[in-house]
């Protein structure tokens, strides 16, 4: 079958890589693969025949050079007496970045901290309904991630039974749920469990939940049920990284079970009372959270020249 030019009317691109079939029919056949960009985290590699370039993480125009068949383990770099192939692969890491998509990348600046300003919109605060699908796992993050922030979560007629806000899963989160007429307020520290049952009023209103970051990259929660303290955890670690896994849930465990004590009792243990919603309030970053704001028109003029 051909490769059509076109699909509804739309050019298509160029195939992508070469074709295996000459190898799987002849394993002495020589590679008809010559060469292959890498891009991780800012670190950048390409290599072609014999000699492979590598620019580490955050090296603007630094190119080191090994010739991987007599160095396979890239101990020598003999860039110095190479300069023209160093150029020469440096400007094919670039064609090949450019085609694939690969930037913006870490480069002169870290993703990790500079994000652009159109970013606070998933900073903002969210009032999500019972019932409401999972919330994206990105969106989630950004409510909580190196941060404190608040859980305002509002009932009629009582805690009810069953899972009020459920964040992750058995990788690490924190769940709150009514149960037997108290609240569970579960926070799965990546496996080491921490738990606190807290004795609410029959008619209760109100529940507000603080994760308040503490130097060290750990949260302080503390519980409020209708204005009045209800304890919670002096300190936790906080969930950072890849952590939490699952998304925000209301009135339902979305996800794997963040607490399988009670997950084994009730299973996704979907609320049945008067749970109306919760809201979530992003605060004040977390000390260690390096993040910074940039303008979109400046990240642009960055990764134009």
């Amino acid at each position: 079958m051909e490769r059509p030019a076109t699909l509804r009317g739309i050019p298509v691109a160029e195939a992508d890589g070469v074709s295996l079939v000459p190898v799987l029919r002849d394993p002495d056949a020589p590679t008809p693969h010559d060469g292959q960009y890498l891009e991780l985290v800012g670190q950048r590699a390409l290599y072609s025949g014999r000699f492979k370039a590598v620019s580490p993480v955050l090296a603007q125009d630094a190119w080191e050079l090994y010739d991987i068949e007599a160095d396979p383990a890239e101990v020598h770099d003999v860039a110095a007496s190479h300069p023209g192939l160093v150029a020469e692969f440096a400007a094919r890491w670039h064609r090949e970045a450019w085609r694939n998509t690969v930037f913006p990348q870490d480069d002169d600046f870290s993703l990790f901290t500079h994000r652009p300003a159109s970013d606070l919109e998933f900073s903002r605060p969210v009032t999500i309904m019972p019932g409401t699908p999972t919330l994206e796992r990105w969106r989630s993050q950004r409510l909580t991630g190196m941060r404190s922030f608040g859980i305002e979560i509002a009932l009629s007629g009582g805690v009810g039974e069953g899972v009020l806000v459920s964040h992750g899963d058995q990788g690490g989160g924190y769940l709150l749920a009514g149960v037997s007429g108290r609240l569970l307020l579960s926070f799965n520290a990546y496996g080491v469990m921490h738990r606190r049952e807290i004795d609410v009023p029959a008619g209760v209103t109100r529940i507000d939940v603080a994760f308040d970051a503490l130097p060290g990259i750990a949260w302080a929660v503390r519980v409020c049920v209708d204005g009045v303290d209800a304890g919670g955890f002096e300190r936790v670690p906080m969930l950072v990284g890849m952590a939490p896994f699952t998304g925000i849930s209301v009135g339902f465990e979305g996800g794997g079970p963040v607490d399988w004590e009670l997950h084994a009792v009730h299973g996704r243990f979907a609320h049945r009372g008067g749970l109306r919603s919760v809201r979530y309030v992003p605060g004040p970053v977390a000390p260690e959270n390096p993040e910074v704001m940039v303008a979109i028109g400046d990240l642009s003029d960055r990764l134009l020249d």
